[in-house]
This record gives C-alpha cells, sequence and structure tokens, in this order.
C-alpha cells in the first residue's frame, strides 16, 4: 500500500477532454474548411469581389468565419451563392458536434475527479523510480523475496536491498516505522492485508495496487501434536460456522471511511479552471505582439510604401529599357 494525494494537476484541464490528436485533427479540418471557402469564392463567377461573398476571397477572413463557427458565433455575413452555402453547411454541423461532444467531456473531467495510479502489479512497481519501498523484516513476506526463484521477487529484493542501503526504515521490524514513512513520504509498504485494511480505514489516500500474492489465511501455532490442536481447531470452525467471526468483525473491526461520491456534483474551484486562464493571457499576449508590429508597419514602413513602389517601378522600367538596348539585332 501507498499514500497518494487526491489533489491532482488541473493546469492543463481544459484541454483533457480531447487527445493531442484530436486537437490536431480539428485544427486542420478548420484550415481546410477555410481553404475551401476561399478557393471556391475564387473559382465562382457568380461572386464578384464587391458582392457579400467578395469577403471571402480574403483567406484570414475565411479562417476567421470557421473559427467563429466552431465557438457558435458565425456572425452575420452569411455566403450567398449556393457553392459557398454549401461547404458552411457542413462546417457549421462538424463544429456542433465537435463543440458539444467537448462541452460534455469538460463537465465529466470537472466533476469526476479520475485517479491516475503510479503502479498496480510487482512488475510496474519494480519498474518505476518514484516510490522507494520496503517490507517488514522477519516475516513470511520477507522470505518469500529471498529464497523465491521467481525473477520478479528476487528483482524485489535485490532493490530493497539497494534502497536499505540508503534508508534504513525500508527493512524496518516496526510496522509504526513503516506506516510513517509511508505517510510521510513516496513509499510502498508491503504487508499483508489486515494492515492494509486497517490503515485503509483510517485514510481516504491510502491507495492499494490491485496485484495480490502470497494469499495465505492466519494461523494459531500449537506443538507438535498438542492435545490442545483438536480442541483449538474444533473451536475455529464453530465461529466460523455460527458467524460469530463476521459478526465480530463488523462490530470491532475499524469501519473504511466514505471517501466521497465520483459520481456526485461538486463546487468548482479555481484550480479547476486556471488553464483557461493562462489561455486568455496567451492570446492577450499574442494580441499584444499584433498591435506592436501594427503601430510599427503604420509609422515605419507604410509612409515609404508609395516611395518604395515608385523606386521599384523606376528600376524595372530601367532594366527593361536596358534590356531591348543590349538586345542582338537580327
Amino acid at each position: 500500500m501507498y499514500f497518494q494525494s487526491r489533489i491532482a494537476d488541473r493546469l492543463n484541464l481544459s484541454i483533457k477532454p480531447y487527445r493531442a490528436q484530436v486537437w490536431l485533427s480539428v485544427a486542420g479540418a478548420l484550415l481546410f474548411g477555410a481553404a475551401i471557402l476561399y478557393l471556391f469564392s475564387h473559382s465562382s463567377f457568380a461572386i464578384s469581389k464587391n458582392s457579400q461573398d467578395g469577403i471571402f476571397r480574403h483567406f484570414l477572413y475565411s479562417i476567421w468565419h470557421t473559427y467563429s463557427a466552431i465557438v457558435n458565433q458565425a456572425g452575420n455575413n452569411l455566403p450567398l451563392a449556393m457553392s459557398l452555402r454549401l461547404p458552411v453547411m457542413f462546417l457549421w454541423l462538424f463544429c456542433l458536434i465537435i463543440l458539444y461532444t467537448y462541452t460534455a467531456n469538460l463537465i465529466a473531467f470537472l466533476t469526476v475527479e479520475k485517479k491516475i495510479t503510479p503502479f498496480e502489479t510487482l512488475h510496474q512497481l519494480l519498474a518505476q523510480n518514484e516510490y522507494v519501498f520496503g517490507v517488514l523484516d522477519n516475516t513470511i513476506i520477507v522470505l518469500l523475496f529471498k529464497f523465491s526463484q521467481s525473477k520478479v521477487y528476487s528483482s524485489i529484493w535485490t532493490k530493497m536491498n539497494a534502497y536499505a542501503e540508503d534508508y534504513d526504515y525500508v527493512l524496518s521490524s516496526s510496522h509504526s516505522v513503516h506506516l510513517e514513512e509511508m505517510y510521510s513520504s513516496k513509499y510502498a509498504y508491503i504487508c499483508d492485508m489486515t494492515g492494509i485494511s486497517v490503515e485503509q480505514a483510517k485514510s481516504c489516500e491510502v491507495e492499494v495496487m490491485k496485484e495480490r500474492f502470497l494469499m495465505a489465511p492466519y494461523s494459531i501455532g500449537l506443538q507438535n501434536n498438542s492435545a490442545y490442536r483438536e480442541l483449538f481447531s474444533n473451536a475455529i470452525l464453530r465461529l466460523r460456522e455460527d458467524g460469530l467471526l463476521d459478526k465480530w468483525k463488523q462490530v470491532y473491526w475499524p469501519k473504511r471511511k466514505v471517501c466521497g461520491d465520483t459520481t456526485a456534483a461538486r463546487t468548482l474551484t479555481i484550480k479547476d479552471v486556471q488553464g483557461i486562464f493562462y489561455v486568455m493571457y496567451a492570446f492577450l499576449s499574442a494580441a499584444f505582439i499584433v498591435l506592436v508590429l501594427e503601430n510599427i508597419f503604420a509609422y515605419f514602413i507604410r509612409p515609404h510604401l508609395s516611395r518604395w513602389k515608385a523606386d521599384l517601378v523606376k528600376h524595372i522600367g530601367f532594366y527593361n529599357m536596358a534590356s531591348n538596348q543590349i538586345k542582338p539585332k537580327t
């Protein structure tokens, strides 16, 4: 078992409803839709440059129109030509499906916390390096890891001995020492299910990996050929058959706390929506950079454009004149 905080990283929660390839596919589809509108507006003879549909001849406006469609703000400049209305119709249908699918998944991510376990088997425990793990010394679990012919068990024992050189609590014979380290650091404690169930009853943040091994019941040890063996065996069987063991367990065994209903709605915090604020800050920063570039263009470049254009035409005319003069006569 190990201790895992229930506070998850919710910084990028706004992009979690879709995987990266889905986001890239949506962006590609929107760019493709903008390109279709741009090409169709140039290819149709029914669309003039000064008509209402002529605005789609600007590629940047086509991109802006597709972006407005994905955020459900398509605007008032709707195409009149049927050749443009058909792609816009399918574009809106595509955006509608994408938008509502994203909304539904975002609600699920915001209201339901999904636990991500660092490991669930001994193989995964052995492969990771984030958690140090140990076991109660002088127990049958130590004998299993130490003398087993299994590669996994022997590797666990080898790695625990390596940990023991730096951490003296890894093979400590004190149960409380292991628990203290488990609650205070990234430490996985390998112990029997009885100790695990007791700690789970105390804290909702105590996690148990799914794999079970060395499944063996508790036994009462007596001397060989003891006269009390049959007496103890019959008494234990009678207690089990009468259900007294289960009844006593329900009465005296620690009951696990209710760790919350994962399907119930919960109040959102600033950590849940912080990602969208970072996205807003990024767009505002990009807008500020574009504003600076526009001002530089307006004050330093645009006043000289006419002169540069005239000089360019003059040089081109001079080049053509010179070419005609040196052209050999036939």
